[in-house]
């Protein structure tokens, strides 16, 4: 109600999660609030006006549902849902299902971790011979240079020691996004003739 247009966008507040605005096309913008008990405004009439009301619960949607953070020397605490119990379906009448606390201990992976160095030194090198190379390029006066020849001998060397073929595969595209004319690159990637493209774009031009 109170507008004769039809509503053609919804917006949720950042700040207040059961506040929402609207605006329609009669140029007309209203602020709506779904806060109350599950059932809708009816439901919470009824609980307000029993002789001895109930307690209003929100929505559940509105209801942060899990999550995480990291802490000190490993641990991860984690929040949830409980396990449903196992008399049945939770009674809600009695409050909302009860959450749990996980504080777990992430193992450290020695391999992995020296893996994330090497290829952070590989990464770093490889862009810092890049900007190199191209700042000696703009010295000699040429400002548009890209370059990525580093960048490029890098992807091919991992794509050298891919143990799949997936991993080859991607590497291999990877090295193709840095050419200087990445965009043909990748359409003859892909399998296509950019020749017979250009034709068949000139043809339908005609």
């Amino acid at each position: 109600g109170g507008t004769a247009g039809r509503r053609y966008q919804v917006e949720f507040s950042p700040t207040e999660r059961c506040v929402f605005s609207t605006c329609s096309f009669d140029r007309k913008v209203q602020i709506f609030s779904v806060d109350g008990v599950a059932g809708g405004v009816g439901a919470a009439e009824r609980a307000l006006a029993a002789p001895h009301p109930s307690p209003l619960r929100a929505p559940s949607w509105t209801k942060r549902k899990a999550g995480a953070t990291f802490g000190f020397g490993g641990h991860l605490v984690s929040f949830g849902s409980a396990a449903p119990s196992e008399q049945g379906q939770h009674d809600f009448a009695k409050g909302p299902r009860p959450g749990a606390v996980r504080l777990t201990k992430v193992l450290d992976d020695k391999e992995f971790q020296q893996c994330c160095v090497d290829w952070d030194n590989e990464l770093s090198t490889a862009l810092a011979s890049d900007q190199q190379h191209q700042h000696e390029l703009v010295q000699q006066g040429v400002p548009d240079a890209q370059v990525n020849t580093a960048l490029i001998a890098l992807c091919a060397r991992k794509a050298q020691a891919a143990k799949t073929e997936a991993d080859r595969t991607a590497w291999e595209f990877l090295s193709v996004l840095f050419e200087p004319n990445a965009r043909d690159k990748v359409v003859e990637r892909l399998g296509f003739d950019l020749g017979e493209i250009n034709e068949l774009v000139a043809s339908m031009d005609k």
